[in-house]
C-alpha cells in the first residue's frame, strides 16, 4: 500500500478531503485545515505527488493566492482507487471559483453530506434516476420537460448536488460578477427540472 500511493497509511479523512478536491477542483490551505488535514499531511500529499500548488493573482492584483489541485496522474489515480471517483473537474483556469466550491462544502455540509456530493461531471446517473422517479410517480409532464431539455442540451448543471441529512437533494452554484441573468435563469430552470433546491454562492 505504501508503494502504490506513497502514503504509509490512508485514513477516512484523507479519502474525504481528496474526494472533495476531486469534485471541486481546488482547495486552500485553510479548507484543508477545516477538514482536519495538518500542514504535515499536506506536505505528505505533495511528496507523494497527489497534489500540486497553484498560484493565482488575487482579484485586486495586490497579492497572490495559493491553492492546491490534484495532480493529473497520481492524484487522480488515488481518487479512482481509494474514493471510487471516475469523473474530475478540469476547468484549470478557475481556481478561485473551484476553491469557493470546496470552501462552501466544508463550511456548510455535515460529514455525511460531504460524502454524498456529486460534481457536475457525475450527475448523469442522478438525472437518469430522476427520470425514472418521474415515470414511477406518473409525473409525465415533469418527465417530458426534463427529457426534452436533456435531448436539446438545454441543461445547465450546478457545480455540485448533494443529499441532505433529511434525504432531499440540494444544489450549489458558485457565481461571479461576470454571471448574467440568463446563466442564473438556466441554472435555476435545470434545478427545477431536477427537483433540487439551488443556493447561489458569490465568490
Amino acid at each position: 500500500m505504501a508503494k502504490k500511493n506513497a502514503l504509509s497509511h490512508i485514513y477516512p479523512k484523507d479519502r474525504r478531503c481528496l474526494s472533495i478536491l476531486a469534485k471541486s477542483g481546488a482547495m486552500s490551505r485553510d479548507t484543508f485545515h477545516k477538514l482536519e488535514i495538518s500542514d504535515n499531511r499536506i506536505k505528505s500529499y505533495k511528496q507523494a505527488g497527489l497534489i500540486r500548488e497553484v498560484c493565482v493573482p488575487d482579484r485586486h492584483g495586490t497579492g497572490i493566492k495559493t491553492f492546491f489541485e490534484l495532480t493529473d496522474k497520481k492524484g487522480k489515480n488515488f481518487c479512482r482507487q481509494e474514493c471510487g471517483i471516475k469523473h474530475f473537474i478540469s476547468n484549470g483556469n478557475a481556481s478561485v471559483h473551484n476553491n469557493k466550491v470546496s470552501e462552501y462544502i466544508t463550511n456548510n455540509l455535515s460529514k455525511r453530506e460531504m460524502d454524498c456530493v456529486m460534481s457536475e461531471r457525475e450527475l448523469k446517473p442522478f438525472i437518469e434516476s430522476r427520470l425514472q422517479e418521474y415515470l414511477d410517480k406518473q409525473e409525465h409532464e415533469h418527465y417530458e420537460e426534463l427529457m426534452d431539455a436533456l435531448k436539446n442540451n438545454q441543461l445547465s448543471m450546478p457545480d455540485i448536488v448533494y443529499k441532505t441529512e433529511l434525504g432531499t437533494y440540494e444544489a450549489i452554484e458558485v457565481i461571479t460578477d461576470n454571471y448574467g441573468n440568463e446563466e442564473i435563469e438556466n441554472k435555476t430552470m435545470t434545478c427545477e427540472l431536477l427537483s433540487v433546491e439551488v443556493t447561489f454562492v458569490h465568490t
